[in-house]
């Protein structure tokens, strides 16, 4: 245990420098230096804007309605500018660390997830849903389920897909934890609901704002002829989008011939998710343990509800996975985790090469976005 504690530290020091050598390059940067551009998540970017829009006046409350209570948990911003959001957000990484440090190490998975360093600098609803996804796996571990159906409530001012999430993974590890071997048959069930549930999908939630908003997005972008799939494949092709279009289809190259970084973080994410996800199918089947089997339900309840989304989501996938990875961490069961690490680089590879052998390709080059943090009012 004295060794655990010393590595978990140790990898707790590497997180910390990595972030803090991020957030100086961002503020210093502006959002391009050299080589390298697009420094900042951009849906960080749409909130910063929109909630100082709203601080000084620009935009009436009526606009932000749903982002309400979010920007009211980066309200220090208004009066420090960006580094308020940043204080923020690592606040919030060191109560997801403290929370989950009994059952896992998280981070040694904010490592292998960068996405979360560098959503740092800007308001992120990802580490918002770190947060209550620790707190969900600590709940479930112990067999709290009013709690967690409170938990799943509370989620939604902040994230309604996430509430949804949350709440249908409430639903399965109530049924496991009654009945232990019933995960991976409740799983398959689940997924087999997603592809019933989409055939009427429109008619069940075309008058929802959630469903409709992610309609609108799915038209605007038609990524990848999803849309044009039929409706069986179609579900299918989002279920495989979203478990790995981080991985397999990356745009690491800005339009004007330099990295860019978001690409570049989302492409190694993606494949701690194709790790995540294997590793999780694993537990499922064989662990006993409270934490993991809940962390492994709610990575794949993530999964299934994305997948009702018409449009492919797969960030909303990166807080289980980050859960799940940090609990294997602590216990090493089932695999060798270098061997599996290889071979979920290794499919990476191939996922890309057949990308770019096939008709669809990897996306266009991400246009260089020369926001700043310094525009802030």
């Amino acid at each position: 245990m004295a060794w655990d504690q010393h590595t978990a530290a140790l990898w707790g020091v590497a997180v910390a420098g990595v972030c803090v050598i991020a957030l100086l390059l961002q503020f210093l940067s502006g959002n391009e230096t050299g080589f390298m551009s697009n420094w900042f998540i951009p849906d960080g970017i749409t909130l910063a804007t929109t909630f100082d829009g709203y601080w000084s006046g620009r935009l009436p409350a009526e606009e932000i309605q749903g982002g309400l209570v979010l920007n009211y948990l980066y309200v220090l911003a208004r009066w420090s500018g960006a580094l308020g959001f940043a204080v923020t957000n690592i606040v919030l990484l060191w109560i997801a660390t403290a929370a989950l440090r009994q059952v896992g190490t998280l981070s040694f998975a904010l490592l292998a997830f960068p996405y979360f360093l560098l959503a740092v600098a800007l308001p992120s609803k990802d580490l918002v849903m770190l947060v209550f996804s620790v707190a969900f796996v600590r709940l479930a571990a112990a067999g709290r389920a009013p709690m967690m159906v409170a938990l799943g409530l509370g989620a939604y001012f902040f994230r309604d897909g996430g509430a949804v999430i949350l709440l249908v993974a409430t639903g399965l590890c109530v049924v496991v934890r009654h009945w232990r071997r019933s995960a991976p048959y409740l799983v398959a069930l689940m997924f087999v609901s997603v592809f019933a549930v989409n055939i009427v999908a429109e008619r069940l939630f075309g008058d929802l704002f959630i469903y409709a908003r992610a309609l609108q997005v799915q038209q605007d972008a038609a990524s990848a002829g999803i849309a044009d799939a039929p409706g069986l494949l179609q579900t299918a092709l989002r279920i495989f989008g979203n478990a790995t279009n981080l991985a397999f289809r990356p745009a690491i190259m800005d339009a004007d011939g330099g990295l860019a970084l978001t690409g570049i973080v989302y492409l190694i994410s993606g494949v701690g998710l194709l790790y995540a996800l294997a590793i999780a199918a694993i537990q499922l089947i064989r662990s006993t343990d409270a934490s993991e089997i809940a962390a492994a339900l709610l990575l794949y309840a993530s999964l299934a509800v994305v997948a009702i989304n018409p449009f492919v989501q797969p960030r909303y996938l990166l807080p289980a996975a980050a859960i799940t990875l940090a609990i294997h961490v602590r216990t090493r069961a089932f695999v060798q985790p270098a061997a599996m690490w290889l071979g979920c680089a290794c499919i990476t590879l191939l996922g890309i090469l057949a990308y770019v052998l096939s008709p669809i390709g990897l996306p266009a080059d991400a246009a260089v976005n020369v926001w700043s943090p310094h525009e802030l009012q």
